[in-house]
């Protein structure tokens, strides 16, 4: 770890590190291309997420404004190195421009190392920038081009998107639902910080969702959070000691319990009259309204629509992001189709850091430059796309749902042929709005997952 003189030292004097956190590794490409006749090569083995990672576009903008990249290999989730999970990458720099670089994309390492087997890409020097590298074949790069003309960021549709409330101690402000037990509005529940079952008021719980247990049209609660807040018209307020002795007993003795360990939180950053608040106050307000939940770790980019539930994220890599639509017109259940379809999950892969076992990071700044494909005239065939989109997908959420029951007549095998059904009309639907043609369909149904 760098003492923080040092990290303002590489900061001042490299580029690389110039904006915001870095990894050190970025500064010591950026010396070893600074040391190098003009005749030099300089070849590195590094993490594959400088080719996309947010804090790695000074590095890039500087690679790409000198076109010094020769040639790359991207191992994508493939593991190189025995005993350890590396996503790894070699980068050959050249001092002199080059005219285009060729990346060999690695889909196995034994087929590499037996016979260099790997889709090469030719990239253009100058269609490099400090935005994300995704080294696209010719048909990919078209169809993303195809997409985003006459269509619109999603960051710039989303009138927010938040990331999970951070407690700064889970262990004392999470509890495990589904070993809880209820009755007359108390919960009893297992506390991970104090080894024993203790018992809560259900109003003070808030009900959370982990990114493992929300995916297309679902979600369901795996944890309560202790929130010890009121929320009012999209705002916060910690309720003082009093309040919370007077209203939630129960509650309150618990966090006296634990006093020591909240005041304790970033050097006794939060000894006073609110040692019991959350360690950070971002969107504390944000989760009780109607909302789209996307979470971080996918197979698949997913989303569900939260209209009346109100669950909460907490974190981002354990839960993901809540987002609002800031589009007059442009329903949460027509932005949620476009989310879950097999085309937005194309298009999403082409950036999205992956790894092992086919998942995907979806962090905001891989989501937020989907290219959303809005209705611009407003006549009978805009209100038909959007008509149709929204319904359909209401109906795929209702389909996940439903419990299996052989008594009210939901079968697994029915549930599931009346969802693919949907889903595939959806898929159709979207592709249409997108003008895609049957190659391209193709192209994207031959590199995405089923449902």
């Amino acid at each position: 770890e760098f003492a923080p003189r040092e990290v303002e030292f590489y900061k001042r004097r490299y580029v690389s590190a110039s904006k915001g956190n870095y990894d050190i590794y970025v500064v010591f490409v950026e010396r070893g291309l600074s040391l190098l006749s003009q005749a030099g090569l300089l070849g590195y083995i590094l993490p594959n997420k400088v080719f996309t990672a947010q804090f790695a576009e000074p590095l890039r903008e500087l690679l790409a404004a000198g076109r010094h990249l020769e040639h790359a290999v991207h191992f994508g989730d493939a593991q190189v190195f025995a005993g350890a999970s590396t996503y790894t990458a070699v980068m050959l720099l050249s001092k002199r421009p080059t005219s285009a670089a060729d990346v060999a994309k690695v889909r196995t390492i034994d087929g590499w190392r037996l016979d260099g087997a790997a889709t090469i890409v030719s990239v253009p020097g100058d269609s490099l920038s400090s935005k994300p590298w995704t080294f696209l074949g010719d048909a990919a790069q078209r169809l993303l081009q195809k997409m985003t003309r006459n269509s619109v960021p999603l960051g710039d549709i989303a009138s927010r998107i938040a990331q999970g409330v951070i407690t700064g101690a889970d262990r004392v402000f999470l509890f495990d639902s589904t070993t809880a037990v209820v009755a007359d509005g108390v919960v009893s529940l297992e506390s991970v910080q104090l080894g024993e079952r203790v018992e809560l008021e259900q109003a003070v719980l808030k009900p959370v969702v982990r990114s493992g247990s929300v995916g297309r049209y679902r979600a369901r609660p795996t944890v309560w959070a202790l929130f010890p807040y009121e929320v009012e018209k999209g705002a916060a307020r910690i309720f003082s000691a009093s309040e919370l002795d007077e209203r939630f007993p129960r509650a309150w003795a618990y966090l006296t319990r634990n006093q020591s360990c909240l005041e304790g939180r970033e050097r006794g950053r939060f000894r006073g009259a609110s040692w019991h608040q959350y360690s950070r106050a971002q969107n504390l307000g944000f989760w009780e309204q109607p909302k789209l939940l996307v979470p971080y770790m996918v197979t698949r980019l997913a989303t569900y629509h939260d209209a009346v539930d109100c669950f909460y994220f907490v974190n981002v890599t354990t839960g993901g992001y809540g987002m609002t639509c800031g589009v007059e017109g442009l329903t949460l259940e027509h932005l949620g189709a476009l989310l879950n379809s097999r085309l937005m999950d194309w298009a999403f892969r082409q950036s999205a850091a992956n790894f092992r076992g086919g998942y995907f990071a979806a962090n905001k700044q891989y989501i937020e430059h989907l290219p959303i494909r809005l209705s611009s005239a407003g006549g009978a065939a805009e209100r038909y796309w959007a008509t149709t989109l929204a319904q359909l997908a209401a109906q795929a959420q209702s389909l996940r749902s439903q419990p299996a029951s052989p008594t009210a007549g939901h079968d697994i095998s029915r549930l599931t042929r009346d969802f693919d059904a949907i889903d595939r009309q959806l898929d159709r639907l979207v592709y249409d709005l997108y003008g895609l043609t049957d190659d391209e369909i193709a192209l994207v149904e031959e590199s995405t997952l089923s449902p």
